[in-house]
Formats: C-alpha cells, structure tokens, sequence
C-alpha cells in the first residue's frame, strides 16, 4: 500500500513538474518584452520607386485559385519552390499533388516546404519524398527540450514558378480554400505577380527566402525507404482538370503595376523584431487613410506600444463573432471589439462563410496582400510574408473586393451594437458559442501573446 502511494505520488510530482516546465518555457517566456534584433530590413521609399515589367492580378474565388495554381504549376519548366503554413493530403493537395508528380516526371525540380505541426507522412507525401527531384522539408519540429520551438511558426503561403511567377497570399493548400462543398469552407485571397519580359523581382526575392529556409537549422529534410514506383495520384489531378480556365486570359488582363516587393519575418526563435510590420509602420507614415482586412483581431502589449495609429483613420474589416472559426482569437478580439470600435470603424462579415483572407490599403496607391494577421502571431513569433504592390489601379482593384464586403457587413458601434442596415442581415450567434467565448476571453486575457 505504502508502495503504491509513493508511486502515485512520484507520477503526480513528475507530471505537475512537467506541466509547470512546458507553461513556464512554452507560454510565459514569450512575456518576456524582448525582440532580437534583425539585419532584415526594407527601405519603404525604394517600395514607391516606379519599374517596368510587373503585373499583378487578384484571385478570389475559390475554384479559381485552384485552377490558378495548376496553371501555374503546368508553367514550370525548372522550378517549383512550394511555401505552406498546411499542405493537405485531401482532394486538393492530391490533385496538385499529382500534378506536381507529372512535373517532377519531367525533371522540373521541386521543392516543398510546410509547418511541422501540421506535417503528416501520408502516402502522398510518401510519394513526393521518395521521387528523386522533389525535396519536401519540414519547418521546426517541435522538442519537449525546447517547448518555445512550438510557437516558432512557418505561416507564409506561397508558390513560385522558375523565376517568373509567384502566387502569395492566405490560402493553405487544403479542401475548404477551394471547394465549397468541404467542411468549414472559408473565403481567402491570393495575388499573382509576374514579370512578362524578364525574371520578377518578388519571385527572385522569394526564391532566395526559400533557399534561406532550405539551409536554415530550423528546416529539416524528409527521407523514405520507400522508391519511387509510378505517379498513381495523376488520375486525380486528370479527373479534375477543365481546359475551360484561361490562364492567358489573366496573364492578359493583369494590372500593370509600378512596384512590387516581397516582405518577410526574420526566422529566429522566440519573438522577432517585426519587420514586415515596421516595414507597413513605415510606408503608412506619410498616409492617414488605412484599410486593414484580418480574419480576427487581437492586440498585445507590445503591439500597443509599437505601433500606435492614434492618429490615422482606420477602417477595419473582419468576421463577425458568429461565424469566426478560431475561439482562442475571437475570444481575444471580443476584449478589444468596443474599444476598437470607439477609435476606429470596424466592419463584421455577416456572410455565411468565414473570410480568411490579410489584406491592408495605405492611402491612394499601396495594396500589401499576404500570410500576416493583426496578432500577436504574426506581429512577432510567426514566419509571414507579403508582397507590397504600389499603383494605385491595383490599389482600387483591392479596394472593390473590401466594398463587396463591406456591403455584406455591419458597422459595430462603441456599445458593441451593430449600427442598423436594413440591407444586412445579422449571423446569428448560438448562446452556447457566446458563452463558451466569453469565459474563455477572461482565460486568454492572461496570454495575449499566444493568441
């Protein structure tokens, strides 16, 4: 008997110990005000400078940023450099799967990158490790030695295409970015950039940030003993192709624009000096007029303190309560919804289907399209990156896309009332889901910078 308690209790010391080390080292270390400096850095004015040769164009929907990508992909003739956050193993990431397949049959080179924490060694990714021309690498697998490595997130959503195109922007490679049929199907952005004439600065820019990752200690290739037998996942993508999309046809009604520049988070653990964020503190500077779309909004100390928009006129444009699938973030955006609403306009979705989807507009000719939230997240701990498009025809192109839904919005007021719109009808919100949000706000208030 007294055997038997010594035990339980040495299992009950062992498991409060471990409990305590992982809340300690993988949540309240991140309290600690400090940001490693960066020799990362952008010069805002050169972002302003006009060139010749760049186009970009908006994808919105869904089914045309799926055919976009295979367009795309079927355009390589050397390299495919692939850049997810999540690349699933659904009916998506199977057919681009299987198109990626084809290519590398045809020696294009191939390299994918992704998160660890979303990482799963199915068949098809069995497949793409053991072909001898696609290289897959997972980002920062998590140690029980270093639980703060959790938190050092790969966030960024990109592909590019030789040294020619790039597509940027939320979308993860997953069914319900891309068929509305899946569940939780979520509305997103994507922007293509491109150079007709020449190699593209952005997709040079993001090519060599994927060798960076590539050789970075944080990467790690994947091997198989499994070989490389047959592309078996090609009838998927043959299955789904539709030569109805015309992909010259957007090559051709691509907006000429004056500048395009990558932009990107330093890759060091804990929290990073926020680059891409002072880079967009930098270029709203000489602007009062912002327009700010965001999945959700959550607002730290440090995020306070570095940057402060007092000043500015804000319009914000997010989801509604309701229909936000992330608690843990909309319960930090409920603390901060009347306040916010008192200094700024801020716009909830009131559409059926969540929009996942980070856009900003500064002023009258700069749009930034990309992987960065207005969080914590991605303000300091996250890997994110965007491009920052100056024109201001492209500019009002991104703007039509904010008023389509800001018309399916509703103005919040500072009471957290919604301002009457006859026009627009309010996502019922489930008592349950107001509840659950509500307590779990006073639990996420205490770590602000997880959210």
């Amino acid at each position: 008997m007294k055997v038997r308690k010594r035990i339980r209790k040495i299992i009950t010391i062992t498991l409060l110990s471990l409990i305590s080390y992982l809340f300690i080292f993988g949540i309240l270390i991140f309290k600690i005000p400090y940001s490693k400096p960066s020799d990362l850095k952008y010069d805002s004015e050169e972002m302003l400078v006009k060139k010749e040769d760049q186009y970009a164009s908006i994808a919105e929907e869904p089914q045309e940023a799926l055919d976009l990508r295979l367009s795309l992909i079927n355009e390589a003739k050397n390299c495919i450099n692939i850049v997810y956050y999540m690349f699933e193993s659904d009916r998506s990431g199977e057919i681009i799967g299987g198109l990626l397949l084809k290519k590398a049959d045809e020696d294009v080179k191939i390299n994918i990158i992704v998160d660890n924490k979303f990482f799963r060694k199915t068949t098809l990714f069995k497949t793409f490790i053991a072909h001898p021309n696609i290289n897959v690498y997972r980002f920062e697998r998590f140690s029980l030695l270093m639980p703060f490595t959790l938190h050092n997130s790969l966030h960024d959503k990109f592909i590019t295409i030789d040294n020619k195109y790039s597509l940027i922007g939320g979308r993860n490679i997953g069914d319900r970015f891309y068929f509305p049929d899946s569940k939780m199907q979520t509305d997103d952005r994507d922007v293509l950039v491109f150079s007709k004439e020449n190699d593209n600065d952005a997709t040079l820019a993001m090519n060599e940030y994927t060798l960076e990752l590539i050789s970075s200690r944080y990467t790690k290739l994947m091997k198989t003993t499994m070989s490389y037998q047959e592309n078996e996942y090609l009838s998927n993508y043959l299955n789904y192709f539709d030569d109805s999309y015309d992909f010259q046809k957007v090559i051709n009604e691509a907006i000429a624009v004056d500048n395009i520049t990558f932009v990107r988070s330093p890759l060091n653990r804990f929290n990073k000096e926020p680059v891409l964020f002072n880079t967009i503190n930098d270029l709203a500077s000489n602007s009062d007029n912002l327009i700010i779309q965001s999945p959700y909004i959550t607002i730290s100390k440090a995020m306070k303190k570095n940057f402060a928009f007092a000043d500015k006129d804000i319009t914000f444009i997010t989801n509604s309560v309701a229909i936000n699938p992330n608690p843990f973030a909309t319960s930090g955006y409920l603390r901060i919804r009347n306040k916010l609403a008192l200094d700024y306009q801020v716009y909830e979705s009131q559409r059926p289907i969540g929009d996942h989807a980070k856009s900003i507009i500064i002023g009258d000719d700069i749009a930034i399209i990309g992987s960065q939230n207005i969080d914590h997240r991605s303000f300091y701990l996250s890997t994110e990156s965007a491009v920052v498009i100056y024109s201001k025809q492209f500019r009002d192109a991104l703007n039509e896309k904010f008023d389509l839904i800001i018309a399916d919005s509703l103005l919040v007021n500072s009471d957290g009332e919604y301002e009457i719109n006859d026009n627009v009808e309010v996502a019922p919100l489930k008592k349950s889901k107001e509840i659950f949000l509500t307590l779990l706000s006073w639990l996420s208030s205490l770590f602000k910078e997880m959210l």
